[in-house]
Order: C-alpha cells, then structure tokens, then sequence
C-alpha cells in the first residue's frame, strides 16, 4: 500500500540542506514544534544514507532534475506502509 499525504496537509514542513562535503543540516516542523539537527551523508548510486548522533539511516532516492524523491517504509498501528518524500530545490 503507498500512503501519499503532503507534509503541509498533515501539518509538518521541512528543509533538509546538503553540503558538497557530506555535512548536512535539517529543520522540520510538527504540529508547530521544531526540530533542528545536523548529520553527515553519504551518497552510492541511489542510496542515501544520512548519520545524525551515531544512527545511520539508508534509503533509496531518486533524481530528476530539482525534484528528489525519498522512498521509505513506515510502520502505523503495526501495519508497514511504503512513503516517499518529495523534495524541491531551491
């Protein structure tokens, strides 16, 4: 099952910055909290693994001119769901 919910509908927002050297840095708002945080990246072929306080995560991701797309899997109420994040650059 894919879940497709805009993070404005669901009441987020977010900006992730990617640096040429590997750092980055993301701001996320939810429900009116934010969350400030940095990370290192790495980037082999389309799989994007982002390391913040020692935790790596990896994901595919996809490229197509400014638009990159995150695709990861979910758990909700013990169900697993495939999502993607839609990113534009600015």
């Amino acid at each position: 099952m894919v879940v497709e919910v805009p993070l404005a509908q669901a009441g987020m927002e977010m900006e992730i910055t990617f640096k040429s050297n590997g750092e980055g840095y993301m701001k996320m708002t939810s429900e009116g909290e934010r969350t400030n945080g940095s990370f290192t990246y790495t980037l082999n072929g389309t799989r994007l693994t982002m390391t913040s306080e020692g935790e790596p995560l990896s994901f595919p991701i996809s490229i197509v001119g400014d638009n990159m797309t995150f695709e990861l899997k979910k758990e909700f109420t013990g169900e697993d769901y495939d999502m993607a994040l839609h990113f534009v650059r600015k």
